[in-house]
C-alpha cells in the first residue's frame, strides 16, 4: 500500500523541498517575504523559530498522520546521508516549481540549513 496525502488519492512522495514550502513567496502576500526577509536563515535559532512558525504549527502539517511524519524525516534524513545530495539546487528560484524562497535570503551552508531542520524536526516529533 502506497502512503497517500490525507483526504486524497495522490501519492505522499516527499523530498527535502517539502520543508521549504512555508518560505515559498511566489504569488503569496507581499507582507509574508517581508516577515521572512527579517529572519537569518544561517543563525540556527531563527531557522527553528521560522520551522515552527511556517512548518510545524500549520494546518498541512497537521493533519499529516505518524506515517507522513515518519516519511518526510526518512526522506529528510536520507538526502542527508548522502555526501554528494545537492542541497543548493533544492534552494534556487525555479520559475517552472513557481518557487522562490524570500530575496534578502542567502543561505551560505545548504546542507547546515537542512541539518538545523532535521534536528528541529527531531526536537519537535519526538
Amino acid at each position: 500500500m502506497n502512503l497517500k496525502y490525507p483526504n486524497s488519492e495522490v501519492e505522499f512522495k516527499v523530498t527535502p523541498s517539502f520543508f521549504l514550502g512555508g518560505f515559498n513567496v511566489y504569488d503569496r502576500e507581499e507582507t509574508l517575504e517581508n516577515k521572512l526577509n527579517a529572519y537569518n536563515p544561517n543563525d540556527s535559532q531563527q531557522i527553528k523559530e521560522l520551522m515552527q512558525r511556517y512548518f510545524f504549527n500549520t494546518t498541512r502539517i497537521e493533519s499529516l498522520g505518524p506515517m507522513h511524519r515518519e516519511e518526510l524525516k526518512n526522506a529528510l534524513l536520507k538526502a542527508l546521508a548522502s555526501p554528494d545530495y545537492d542541497f543548493t539546487s533544492l534552494l534556487k528560484d525555479n520559475d517552472e516549481k513557481c518557487f522562490y524562497l524570500p530575496s534578502e535570503w542567502n543561505i551560505e551552508n545548504p546542507r547546515r540549513f537542512f541539518e538545523v531542520i532535521y534536528k528541529t524536526l527531531n526536537e519537535t516529533w519526538s
